[in-house]
């Protein structure tokens, strides 16, 4: 919508069920009721700080609404503006902020976080309705404040919030919790992935796994946690060839001397019925045939990659439908000189000799 335009009237995109993106332009000055109501396919809006205020059902029912920016300048939310905006987890309103109507954000059932840094602005009864889990942060003595005691919501003074974050890199975003000074974080952060590597765990400082986090530990300073990754995976599995009706298989494993030091690497092979249900393949599993991957395939120099086989040999005929698991393990020591063991598990869950020969 080009800055030539000064108003939108009622309705004017109401169910659009398509729409996917809308750029608003400084020079906007005001919204009618019901704009963009029921635009279900809308995940971001960056309000223009010329228009002052967020009129009556502006994004009513906009389920798919993620983020929203408001700048300084606007003044006020009115009623139902977000209701049902179910995808919003955190807000930060302006200091321009005079008024937050009644019903505003209400039955955004998972709005997490909503910052208030002006003292004065008036969240009107219900504000926050069906909002059970939000945490209004603000400063002691204000108006968010004193809404948060009368809805019994949890209320964090901003001039002792702390912020712990937690960067997954590998393209997703940065995830943050706030919490008071000298508070313990009781949270444990979901499990990233990223195409090639193996997640090894959290840490303030990659190069020293002695820094890991832990779920319950106070801070009296934001601090970030890295996501360190081992650049190390499992391939896939071949079979050897028959002979004397005996046979064999190879797991693959391709690993990248781009870290931390390689102390010992290898792979673990086990038939998949002696595993517990969604259990993992390590050393410390009884039985497992260690194949130590001391001879490399393959030796990529220009990419600074090895490729390596674990195998399992004699296999009887009798055994060829027999289920069979695997897992790459790589022990590396840190820059610190912490060893630590990482795992690549076969991602089929299991093969047998008469798969691989497609029978």
């Amino acid at each position: 919508i080009p800055s030539t335009v000064e108003s939108i009237g009622f309705f004017a995109f109401k169910n659009c069920k398509s729409l996917t993106e809308v750029q608003l332009q400084e020079g906007l000055k005001s919204m009618s009721q019901g704009v963009f109501e029921g635009c279900t396919s809308i995940e971001s809006i960056e309000i223009p700080s010329t228009l002052m205020s967020i009129p009556v059902y502006a994004f009513c029912g906009c389920t798919e609404l993620k983020n929203v920016k408001i700048p300084e300048g606007v003044k006020s939310i009115r009623l139902d503006a977000f209701y049902m905006c179910t995808s919003i987890r955190s807000i930060e309103i302006p200091n321009s902020m005079v008024t937050i109507s009644r019903e505003a954000f209400d039955s955004c059932v998972n709005l997490k976080s909503i910052t208030i840094p002006n003292k004065e602005t008036k969240l009107e009864d219900y504000a926050l309705k069906n909002c059970r889990y939000v945490t209004i942060y603000g400063y002691t003595g204000s108006k968010a404040e004193a809404y948060a005691q009368k809805y019994s919501l949890e209320f964090v003074d901003l001039s002792n919030k702390i912020t712990v974050k937690f960067d997954p890199n590998n393209g997703e975003d940065i995830i943050e919790k706030d919490i008071q000074n000298t508070t313990a974080l009781d949270y444990t952060p979901s499990v990233p992935t990223k195409d090639g590597f193996v997640f090894v765990g959290w840490y303030k400082d990659v190069d020293d796994i002695t820094t890991e986090y832990k779920s319950g530990a106070q801070y009296t300073e934001n601090t970030t946690y890295k996501a360190k990754w081992a650049h190390v995976q499992m391939l896939g599995a071949q079979v050897k060839a028959v002979v004397n009706n005996h046979s064999g298989i190879r797991f693959g494993t391709k690993i990248y001397n781009d870290g931390d030091e390689i102390v010992e690497k290898g792979t673990l092979i086990l038939p998949y019925v002696l595993l517990a249900e969604g259990e993992a393949l390590t050393l410390d599993i009884t039985n497992a045939a260690k194949s130590m991957g001391k001879i490399n395939y393959e030796v990529n120099e220009q990419e600074n990659y090895v490729t390596y086989l674990g195998t399992l040999i004699n296999i009887p005929s009798n055994q060829f439908d027999t289920k069979m698991t695997a897992a790459a393990y790589v022990i590396y020591r840190d820059k610190a000189g912490n060893e630590y063991t990482v795992y690549s598990q076969y991602k089929n869950s299991f093969t047998t000799v008469n798969k691989l020969l497609g029978k």
